[in-house]
């Protein structure tokens, strides 16, 4: 469990119990699909290992890991109060924005494979934000990678006439230091773009695989000066 809100503020694991108990209900949220609900089983330890002690609840997501999971919440309001809307992955203002991003990070990619665009309009005010994740993997796999692949997550919003990115997550695969280096990539997926907390303004939940593990992250945009924030991230692998 990433985690939960209270009186307006996000919590976690380190603010006190869970909130969890068996037979509670949970919407599953995930961008470009339905909401459906399902129903908690047992209440108990997530993850035994770096996440040990982060009480969870056993819930049916109707896939298997490593698929890209859906959110679960536990609420009584709208989810998605404003627009979210899956755009398709062949934009070429998006791929250009993509490409420099990379370019910072040393990568030369004229024409990056774009996997989830999306806009919304997460404070309600009329402004979109774009949402965009771009990866290459040559290699089909996470381990072992090929030396610059990459996966990217950013978004991209319109601030006083001006398009400002802000990244959600970025990782490139560096070529080896020795024989015994692991070549892995870290992937991201944006898993959903909602209401979370019950606010009137979505956040964005990222999920986020690598090598014998995955994590989520929540973002909340606070305001154009600060962008997206890390409000909430819980994990589990070796």
């Amino acid at each position: 469990m990433a985690g939960w809100s209270s009186a307006g503020e996000w919590m976690t694991t380190d603010d006190g119990p869970v909130p969890l108990s068996e037979g509670d209900v949970f919407t599953l949220v995930h961008v470009g699909e339905p909401l459906t609900q399902v129903v908690g089983g047992e209440v108990g330890v997530w993850c035994a290992g770096p996440g040990a002690g982060n009480n969870g609840i056993d819930l049916d997501f109707g896939v298997e890991w490593p698929d890209d999971f859906p959110i679960a919440v536990s609420a009584d309001w709208d989810l998605i109060p404003h627009t979210v809307e899956v755009l398709p992955n062949d934009s070429a203002t998006y791929k250009a924005a993509a490409s420099e991003l990379l370019g910072f990070r040393g990568v030369i990619d004229p024409d990056p494979p774009l996997v989830q665009v999306i806009r919304a309009d997460l404070e309600g005010d009329g402004v979109d934000e774009i949402i965009v994740v771009a990866e290459r993997n040559t290699s089909g796999s996470l381990n072992p990678a090929n030396p610059g692949d990459y996966s990217i997550a950013f978004m991209r919003k319109l601030v006083e006439g001006e398009v400002q990115s802000a990244i959600l997550g970025s990782y490139v695969v560096e070529e080896p230091a020795d024989e015994s280096w692991i070549v892995a990539l870290d992937t991201y997926r944006i898993a959903a773009v909602a209401d979370l907390n019950g606010d009137g303004r979505m956040e964005i939940a990222v999920n986020g695989r690598y090598y014998e593990g995955s994590w989520t992250t929540i973002y909340d945009y606070i305001n154009d000066d600060l962008g997206p924030w890390e409000v909430l991230s819980v994990g589990c692998g070796s």
